[in-house]
């Protein structure tokens, strides 16, 4: 395996590598923090909704008192005369800003005026002179519609108001037939929505569910742009790594070099040439090394050549003296 190559498997090992680590674990957090995001604000639609349909039930509340006081009402409902409560009552939804006005009498509706849709209704049992029941009274002071357009107007909000199986009103088409969950997703056309959802009080014995609704899409949108945007910074920091990293090696490759070059040199039997020292790292300190090692070759070497003449000179007087 050649230097290079272990340079570049060393740059997989310790760069590459944790930074896929890394990219994985920043989309998932990119995901889940825009997810949350949209959990908290279809979150905060939902407690604006249900806000919103207990201040309309306090109003309900202030026109059933009315309601339950005036002497017209009250005494056609003890007469047990339902034309002249219904009139009565007519007038009173009118006059008091009402939106429904019903009295159940053993589970069956003896006054019912006012539009079919009304939520957030108060109730109150009428009890007549004696004890008697007078009947169940029912007042509400807004429609499913009014409540959605107020919800859409006051907090951008989509909704969807539903008593059982029947929807009352939506701010979006093609939602009335979806399955609303308390919290959730749900897909309209090609767009989806996260929803949460809250149950409220109804008309006779039936329950309103209100579903407050939030794009999903935009949330996505979100997401997929957040990723670029660290896809971009990640692959801008690997290719600053790889910079880095490219510039690295040709410096070690070329003191390398250098050293191989000397060591070639030195054993082809020059030791004139030394080796050029920068910096003061490990390498500077090797070839600083190397130098000296070449210096005291060189001497060895003459030390030796010196030697060597001697001994030639003793070997040539001893021949010339036998």
């Amino acid at each position: 395996m050649t230097f290079r190559t272990r340079l570049t498997l060393f740059f997989v090992l310790i760069v590459v590598v944790p930074m896929s680590a890394v990219a994985v674990l920043v989309f998932v957090l990119i995901a889940d923090n825009e997810n949350g995001k949209a959990d908290a604000r279809v979150g905060g639609g939902q407690v604006a909704a249900r806000g919103l349909y207990k201040e309309f039930t306090e109003r309900a509340a202030v026109g059933l008192q009315r309601v339950a006081r005036d002497p017209e009402f009250t005494r056609a409902l003890r007469a047990r005369d339902p034309r002249a409560a219904d009139r009565r009552a007519l007038v009173l939804r009118r006059n008091l800003g009402l939106a429904r006005i019903a009295v159940q009498v053993g589970g069956r509706a003896l006054i019912n005026v006012g539009d079919a849709t009304a939520v957030a209704p108060d109730r109150r049992n009428l009890v007549g002179t004696g004890g008697t029941s007078l009947g169940r009274l029912e007042v509400s002071a807004v429609t499913a519609g009014e409540y959605v357009r107020l919800l859409k107007k006051i907090g951008s909000f989509n909704a969807v108001v539903r008593e059982g199986d029947r929807s009352l009103a939506a701010s979006l088409t093609g939602v009335t037939n979806k399955p609303l969950p308390k919290l959730g997703s749900v897909q309209v056309g090609s767009t989806g929505y996260r929803v949460a959802s809250f149950d409220g009080p109804g008309f006779g014995d039936q329950r309103v569910r209100v579903a407050v609704l939030a794009d999903a899409d935009r949330t996505g949108s979100s997401i997929t742009q957040r990723r670029l945007l660290g896809a971009g910074l990640l692959i801008a920091f690997l290719l600053l790594a790889c910079a880095f990293a490219i510039a690295v090696s040709r410096a070690l490759q070329a003191q390398i070099a250098r050293l191989l070059a000397a060591a070639r040199r030195l054993a082809a039997g020059d030791f004139s040439t030394a080796i050029a020292i920068d910096g003061q790292d490990e390498f500077s300190q090797l070839g600083e090394e190397f130098n000296k090692m070449s210096r005291q070759l060189e001497l060895r070497q003459e030390q030796l050549r010196q030697e060597r003449s001697r001994l030639e000179g003793s070997i040539r007087r001893i021949g010339e003296t036998f």
